[in-house]
């Protein structure tokens, strides 16, 4: 299983919150507590699971979700909402809260029953097992998550901004955590975006922006990538190999390049720590930097015209107020 998942707060969070994303849900609710010992709680109100779904999908490790349930993401009773691609694959996130403690306690509701059990590691000779299961009638549909905190207890602060950071704004999708409501990321302070395909079909957007002109308060700085609306690894002011700016510096500092796709998921690391070592992200990282240098000579020029026009503003102030012979001199 994934270390990180299971080892970094931060990452086994926002690994359950993605999960409530692809559960179909509007709402996902996250309560961290103050001492070690207490309660972590994560609920949505997404499609839930039947005991039968969640054999198949959650106790199965490596579970393909692109392949048997595909890319779109389905709502509770069917309701008519905007298209969501899904982000999960390969299954392992749900078991995040293995971060946290050996075992955790589920309740999910779907088709009118609520499927409660506890996922343990600590049943011998098992690697991972389901015990206390039981089934009785239930009128709501979404899933709660529970855990002992025993370990890596996360700052609530903390991670309240690193979840606001990883996903983007989405009207019919609320997080909220300690039971304040979370402000995602928004693509305000644009001074550019242009629709762009790298030479293997890849649909990408690229967009220039300046937090000059911005309400972001991103931790992030550099080229982000975000796929169906999710952070892809951190940003940086790098692509592979390649280096643009050193982040200390107040062009860096100034200026973001986010590059939004839903059609990258394929070439994306199954913890989504970044890209894989393809062919594929090599011209998309190609198709980047032709964008970034051209924004870069646009903002170099516009800078410089800009500064001419205030020393020229400057100057005539000055002459303006200057003796006829300091005027000739």
């Amino acid at each position: 299983m994934n270390s990180s998942i299971t080892s970094q707060a931060d990452i086994a969070l926002t690994e359950l919150v993605a999960n409530a994303w692809d559960a179909g849900a509007t709402k996902v609710s996250v309560f961290i507590p103050d001492e070690y010992g207490d309660l972590l709680v994560i609920e949505d109100n997404g499609n839930g699971l039947t005991a039968e779904e969640f054999q198949e999908r959650w106790m199965t490790l490596g579970y393909n979700k692109l392949l048997r349930q595909g890319k779109q993401v389905l709502f509770p009773d069917n309701k008519k909402r905007s298209p969501r691609i899904a982000y999960g694959r390969n299954g392992i996130g749900r078991h995040s809260l293995l971060c946290f403690n050996d075992e955790y306690h589920v309740i999910t509701s779907k088709n009118g029953k609520e499927l409660s059990l506890t996922v343990s590691t600590k049943v011998q000779g098992q690697a991972i097992s389901v015990t206390n299961q039981n089934i009785s009638p239930s009128s709501k549909h979404g899933t709660r998550l529970e855990v002992q905190v025993d370990r890596n207890l996360p700052n609530v602060d903390k991670i309240r901004e690193i979840i606001s950071s990883r996903f983007l704004h989405d009207p019919e999708f609320i997080i909220e955590v300690n039971k304040k409501q979370l402000s995602l990321d928004q693509l305000d302070g644009l001074l550019d975006t242009t629709e762009l395909k790298t030479s293997d079909g890849y649909s990408i957007t690229a967009n220039f922006i300046d937090s000059k002109k911005s309400s972001r308060k991103s931790i992030y700085q550099g080229i982000a990538f975000w796929e169906s609306g999710r952070l892809i690894g951190i940003p940086s002011w790098g692509l592979g190999t390649i280096f643009y700016l050193d982040g200390r510096t107040a062009l860096a500092k100034r200026y973001t390049i986010v590059i939004q796709s839903n059609e990258l998921a394929e070439l994306v690391k199954e913890d989504w720590s970044g890209f894989k070592n393809t062919k594929e992200t090599e011209n998309l990282y190609q198709t980047v930097s032709e964008y970034v240098n051209i924004m870069f000579e646009q903002t170099a020029k516009a800078n410089l015209e800009e500064t001419k026009a205030i020393v020229k503003q400057e100057l005539a102030a000055k002459l303006k107020d200057a003796s006829p012979l300091a005027s000739m001199r």
